[in-house]
This record gives structure tokens, sequence and C-alpha cells, in this order.
């Protein structure tokens, strides 16, 4: 017996209640007043987590989810800090 309904709830309380409220929020800290490893650190880490909250989302929500997938930033090992931390200080 599957309840879809139970799955979707502990998700969207996993997203809402600790990746929005609490990790972005702590994040917020790194990204405009650490060094620029803290900072392509800490935006890796959002985008890991944010990539694998869409791929859980992806049944339920396919082709919301597969828009903003797309456009996430990859981060290919050894262009992580020259392409991705020039994409993040672009932005401030």
């Amino acid at each position: 017996n599957y309840d879809l309904g139970i799955a979707i709830d502990k998700l969207y309380s996993f997203i809402w209640n600790e990746f929005c409220d609490w990790y972005i929020e702590f994040a917020k800290i790194s990204l405009y007043n650490g060094t620029d490893e803290d900072k392509v650190r800490t935006a890796y880490v959002l985008n890991e987590v944010f990539r694998n909250c869409l791929k859980l989302l992806h049944p339920f929500m396919p082709f919301v989810t597969s828009e903003i997938y797309n456009d996430l930033v990859n981060y290919d090992g050894k262009d992580l800090k020259m392409v991705n931390l020039n994409m993040i200080l672009k932005k401030k």
C-alpha cells in the first residue's frame, strides 16, 4: 500500500522547514561575508541539495521540475572555482 500523500508531505516539510527556513538563511552569511572558497562551497551545497529535491519532486510535478532542473548550474570538477565563482560574484 503506497500512500503518495505522505511522501509528498514529508518532502514538502523538508524543503520548506529545513532547507528554506534554515539552510538558505545560514548560507546567506557565507555567501555575503565569506571568502571566495566559502562562497563556492556554499553555492555548491545549495545547488546539490536543491537538485536532489527536484529529483524527488519530479514524479509529482514533472514539467515544472524538469524546467527548473535544466536551468541549474552544473559543477564540473576542475571548472568549479573559475567558472562558477565568477557567476556567483557577478550576481552580487
